[in-house]
């Protein structure tokens, strides 16, 4: 019978452990999870444009009319502290499937505005967007594409997760009126 006790005693002991850890557990999750929210943070750009177009040394350029369900995303337009005529312009979507696109300009003769805005990506030749010739470039790192324009002392970048075929649309869509 001492026998049948102890067993008894030992099971009901790991059967209150366990459920004393697993409590525990429950509490530290309790007071240590945070949900993350996954929602996309939706920028409005058009008044970073209308200062932009008043103010600074070039229009930028932005999609019109904006693809059906892309999301802007971020926004800069930033001039020069030493030269008011210098400025640099971003605008970035998130597009529905996990895609991303943006524009990139800048009238500063940087040779680092390329490399930064392709993601340090090498020249693949030429793509025509409404009869212009833009530069292929693709990322080495992430293989992420871009077009790249340089025309009147301004370039110009499209580049994104989208195909070259994608982005030439979106290139064809920007305008500065």
């Amino acid at each position: 019978m001492a026998r049948a006790d102890r067993l008894g005693t030992t099971i009901g002991g790991m059967v209150l452990s366990v459920l004393l850890v697993f409590g525990a557990v429950l509490v530290v999750a309790f007071f240590t999870f945070r949900p993350t929210d996954e929602s996309i943070k939706v920028v409005d750009y058009q008044p970073t444009i209308a200062a932009a177009q008043k103010s600074g040394p070039f229009p930028p350029a932005y999609p019109s009319p904006v693809p059906a369900g892309w999301q802007a995303t971020s926004v800069r337009y930033r001039v020069s502290p030493t030269n008011p005529k210098i400025a640099t312009w971003h605008l970035g979507f998130y597009i529905p499937g996990d895609e991303y696109a943006a524009v990139d300009q800048s009238n500063a003769n940087d040779d680092q505005f390329i490399p930064e805005t392709t993601d340090k990506g090498k020249s693949e030749g030429e793509q025509l967007v409404d009869g212009v010739p833009w530069t292929k470039y693709v990322s080495p790192e992430s293989g992420h594409h871009s077009l790249v324009l340089i025309q009147d002392q301004l370039t110009t970048v499209v580049t994104g997760t989208l195909t070259y075929a994608a982005l030439g649309d979106f290139a064809a869509s920007l305008t500065t009126k």
